[in-house]
């Protein structure tokens, strides 16, 4: 991965929306899909922040572009502030493993 893509990686995770939120009453969808197909929030960060992360190295990566470097950091600090609620959810939920 070219380091300085972070600023473009920046953007599309901080304006992830899910496919049909333009959908007349999503909400309501979106809350019967996460009851009953078991995805919301939490599978999100499973699936698409932690392994995009992870995947990418981005803790490791040094972009040069100083606006790049802030979106790496950005992603970080939104990175550990979902995986927080993550382990408060599951603990909530009376679950040790997530994933």
């Amino acid at each position: 991965l070219e380091p300085n893509y972070c600023y473009y990686i920046a953007n599309v995770i901080r304006n992830f929306k899910m496919p049909g939120a333009v959908m007349p009453d999503f909400e309501n969808r979106m809350a019967v899909i996460a009851k009953e197909a078991n995805y919301g929030p939490l599978q999100y960060f499973d699936q698409v922040l932690d392994v995009v992360v992870e995947y990418w190295g981005l803790k490791d990566l040094r972009p040069i572009a100083p606006l790049a470097e802030k979106a790496r950091i950005e992603i970080l600090e939104y990175h550990i502030r979902l995986k927080k609620i993550r382990d408060r959810f599951g603990r909530f939920q009376g679950k040790t493993d997530l994933r």
